[in-house]
């Protein structure tokens, strides 16, 4: 459940829900959203599979946040590159341990 959210001024609307949607990925598998991203460049597409309540997005910028082994939250971040959003995420979360 989204607990903090913020858009940045002059931030596409898409942005909001995608990244909503890469830090919820994140949050159901462990793992960052790049993981999905890569198997997708790769031609691995099983994923897309998945029930829609279980369906990970195949895009960079979602980052879980695991605490002593435990997942205590994740991040999404979404409105530059696959990569600045990355980046972007994955501060954010070191900067909670």
């Amino acid at each position: 459940y989204l607990v903090y959210f913020e858009k940045g001024e002059g931030t596409q609307n898409a942005s909001v829900l995608l990244a909503q949607a890469k830090a919820r990925t994140s949050a159901l598998f462990r793992r960052p959203s790049k993981v999905f991203a890569d198997q997708f460049a790769a031609g691995n597409t099983g994923f897309m599979s998945f029930p829609n309540d279980a369906r990970p997005i195949a895009s960079e910028g979602g980052v879980p946040i695991i605490l002593n082994g435990k997942l205590i939250g994740a991040i999404g971040a979404s409105g530059g590159t696959g990569q600045q959003d990355g980046v972007a995420a994955t501060a954010g979360a070191n900067a909670v341990k």
